[in-house]
């Protein structure tokens, strides 16, 4: 792959590393069973 076509996709991978990480932190909240969490916190995607 082309170091430019390289540095293109990145940004992407990013986004979808980010969205993983929030998918998985929500399951386990879930699991976990618990009504409210510990500390305030906000989820949020600023993407299309």
């Amino acid at each position: 792959m082309k170091e430019e076509s390289r540095m293109s996709i990145l940004p992407l991978i990013e986004l979808l590393c980010k969205m993983q990480l929030l998918k998985m932190a929500l399951l386990q909240f879930m699991q976990a069973g618990k009504k409210k969490v510990a500390v305030p916190s906000t989820a949020h995607a600023d993407h299309p």
